[in-house]
Formats: C-alpha cells, structure tokens, sequence
C-alpha cells in the first residue's frame, strides 16, 4: 500500500473502540497541523484496492492520476453539490419536525464495516496540507451513485473551506468526515441536509431533511455509506 500510494502509513489496533479509533485520530490530526501532512483512517481491504486500481483506469501511474486530478479545477464544488441535487430533489421531503441533534462524535465506519469484512486499518500520512486532496492519494467514488475521483475533490474541497470539514475515515463503501468545530445552527443544519442528500442519496433512508438535519446538527462526525 505504502509503495503504490506514496504514503507513511502506521497499523492501527483492529479491535480499538470506535471513541478510542477517532479520539486517535483528533490527536494526530492536530500534531499534523502545518506539518505538510493530512492523516486519514484507511480500512484497506481487496475490494479498495480494486476500487482504486479502477480509478487509477487510462493514467497507469499513480503519479499521472495525481497530476491529472490535482491540475483540474476544484474550486466548483457548490455547482457540483447543485447538479447532485436536481437529481435527487424530487425525492426529497421536509416533514418539519424539529432538528434535535442527535449526530454522532465519533468514527463509526471501523465498527460498522472494517472488523467484519476482515480489513486491516492504518493511519494514512498523505503528503498534502489541503485535506481535501488526499482522494489525489486514494481515488475513492465512482460507483453506484457514489460521487467519482475528481468531483469527490472539488464538493470536499467545498465543504472543508465552507465549513471546516476533513475526510478522516474510509472503508471500500464508507467515508467519514470530522469536524473541527461541529454546526451549531439549525438553519445552517437544514441546508447542510441537502448537501449530503446530494452527496449521498441513501441518507434520504432517514426520512427526509429533518432527520438528516438533526443527525448533522452539533455533531463531530459525518458519516456516508453507498449501498
């Protein structure tokens, strides 16, 4: 893994709790600051690897894939979000109920996923200080309705500068986000929803915006799965 992506990567403890996983995380996210890196959680399995191996497709060379993605524009990730939402806003529903904030504080893809598919976890030292370009590292998307490479760069890119949010934790199906400084305002939480139903359109499960709403409100962590 090191040899194809470039990357220092430590094992983790594959039976650590998740608060222990993602408190791990916060650590090391903080002394990385202004360090030149950006830490993420891989939970490496066959199937990632495949994925990445797909994405790598026509460049080959992970080093031509980095060169391609990351000389693209990245900066229209609020139009990609909108282009996402045309196609799902015919689904989406408002019941109006109150968004309590019921989101969560810690990792839950090593728990859910990782362990049970037999994945080994590391923590990723991704040359970068832009968090957002660590899918330039570990092409992540691009099946089923999963956002590909280079739009994953640009809507991350969006909602790190908009919001602060860094992608932490990544399964062959999962992606997590961790926020520095969780959303505090309902409103704000409401129009967030619509981001990640875009994003992911199997949070809609939950029921519509005011669910989604209350799973973002106060919460540390963003958590997206695609079936």
């Amino acid at each position: 893994m090191t040899e194809i992506f470039g990357c220092r990567a430590a094992k983790l403890e594959g039976n650590a709790h998740p608060q222990e996983l993602t408190d791990a995380y916060i650590d090391i996210y903080e002394k990385c600051r202004n360090s030149g890196y950006t830490p993420v959680i891989v939970a490496w399995s066959e199937l990632l690897e495949e994925t990445i191996e797909d994405n790598y497709g026509e460049y080959g060379r992970p080093e031509d894939f980095r060169h391609a993605v990351l000389s693209a524009d990245t900066t229209n990730g609020k139009a990609i979000f909108e282009k996402y939402f045309d196609q799902i806003k015919a689904m989406l529903e408002d019941s109006g109920e109150e968004v309590t904030g019921r989101g969560g504080h810690c990792f839950t893809a090593g728990n859910a996923l990782a362990y049970r598919e037999g994945c080994v976890l590391y923590m990723v030292y991704v040359p970068t200080e832009k968090p957002w370009e660590i899918f330039a590292w570990l092409p992540f998307g691009g099946w089923n309705d999963c956002p590909d490479t280079q739009d994953m760069l640009s809507m991350s890119r969006y909602w790190y500068e908009t919001y602060g949010a860094v992608p932490a934790f990544l399964t062959s199906d999962m992606l997590e986000f961790y926020l520095p400084e969780p959303i505090e305002d309902k409103e704000t939480a409401r129009e967030i929803a619509r981001e990640h139903c875009a994003f992911c359109s199997d949070v809609l499960v939950m029921g519509g915006i005011s669910p989604v709403a209350s799973e973002i409100l106060h919460a540390d962590v963003w958590s997206f799965w695609w079936d």
